[in-house]
């Protein structure tokens, strides 16, 4: 089975997504590429959200009352799944890298200009508060871009903010905490705790009370605090290995659903 996918990127890079006309295929829509679905007499094709909600705002809000344009709608939005009944989970990501090497730093950060949800203009604030506090990374400022490996590798701690917060959206921003064994001091995913040991992470409700926890750790001592959580971080270690490849994922957790979309659209 192969996916024909209608998008702006390649979330299904393997063989099974190249144009062999041999094989059967499945037409699934992605993200704004929706649109183009709704010109066409509707003949079973999917629907995969992966932007979050307030990058995609109208395209969700439409899905809430014509899901049943679709045979299925693979989405991480607990709104949308808790409305429509043929939304499926999916929990995405994109690409992260391993790094073994001794801590060194305490506290990063990293942030972006970019301002084009709420959250990124949040953690431009946050970043201009703790800024004398942590090593705060990136252009936002008007300093350089900055490689994942100096961000993460050398530190024990490093303050992780997604750019939407719902109950199962996370990126690579968190993964990339976990596969360098750093502790992500966190405002994201409310579920995070179902797919990661939650005592490996400092997940905070508030991002404002981010200050507190990094003020908290050095008052308990850093090398301790972290040093305590080592189980956990290498349980998260080892759990983030089976989110290398969205595909893989995709496939070897929905491969009834895909089946269905198939009967659907044959």
């Amino acid at each position: 089975m192969r996916i024909l996918l209608h998008s702006a990127y390649n979330h299904f890079p393997n063989k099974r997504h190249e144009d062999d006309p041999s094989e059967p295929a499945i037409e699934i829509y992605n993200d704004g590429h929706i649109w183009h679905a709704y010109g066409t007499e509707p003949h079973g094709e999917a629907a995969l959200l992966i932007e979050p909600r307030p990058l995609q705002e109208s395209t969700y809000n439409k899905l809430e009352t014509e899901y049943d344009r679709f045979s299925k709608i693979f989405t991480h939005d607990s709104q949308l799944l808790a409305i429509a009944p043929n939304a499926v989970l999916i929990k995405y990501w994109r690409d992260y890298e391993v790094y073994n090497e001794e801590k060194t730093k305490d506290f990063s950060m990293i942030c972006g200009q970019k301002q084009m949800c709420p959250l990124h203009i949040e953690r431009m604030k946050l970043a201009e508060m703790i800024a004398g506090e942590v090593d705060v990374l990136g252009d936002w400022n008007g300093g350089p871009k900055v490689t994942r490996h100096d961000a993460y590798a050398p530190y024990k701690f490093a303050v992780v903010i997604e750019n939407y917060l719902d109950d199962y959206w996370f990126t690579e921003k968190i993964l990339n905490a976990f596969s360098t064994r750093t502790v992500p001091i966190y405002f994201g995913a409310r579920k995070i705790s179902k797919d990661f040991d939650i005592t490996g992470i400092i997940q905070v409700k508030r991002l404002w009370d981010i200050p507190q926890v990094i003020e908290d750790i050095k008052a308990a001592g850093v090398n301790r605090v972290y040093n305590n959580r080592r189980t956990a971080i290498e349980r998260n270690f080892r759990a983030v290995q089976k989110y290398q490849d969205f595909e893989d994922w995709f496939f070897k957790n929905h491969e009834g659903v895909i089946q269905e979309i198939w009967n659907y659209q044959s």
